[in-house]
């Protein structure tokens, strides 16, 4: 009897989603998608892959993310700034570059 050999590779790598919009939620990291999904309950696991789901939806993206927004000014007002695990400070997308 044959004996199959497979390999099989496991990550601890977030992947971009299918539905994240740079314009909004600027560039993808997982500390960035986490602390959204903490704060402001995105379910980007299952929401922004198909099949699509409520929080994908463009009013809650475009709410979601100028809500994150003013955290992240919020927060560096207060002297306390977001930073990505690269040490960059954490950023939104273009379109909340005026807030």
């Amino acid at each position: 009897m044959p004996l199959d050999v497979f390999r099989i590779f496991v990550t601890a790598t977030a992947i971009q989603p299918q539905r994240w919009l740079d314009a909004y939620f600027g560039k993808f990291t997982a500390k960035k998608a986490q602390l959204m999904t903490e704060l402001f309950g995105f379910n980007f696991e299952a929401d922004f892959n198909p099949p699509y789901g409520p929080t994908s939806n463009i009013s809650f993206v475009t709410s979601g993310g100028g809500a994150m927004a003013r955290y992240l000014q919020d927060m560096e007002d207060a002297g306390t700034p977001v930073y990505e695990d690269d040490g960059t400070k954490m950023a939104m997308g273009s379109v909340f570059n005026n807030l």
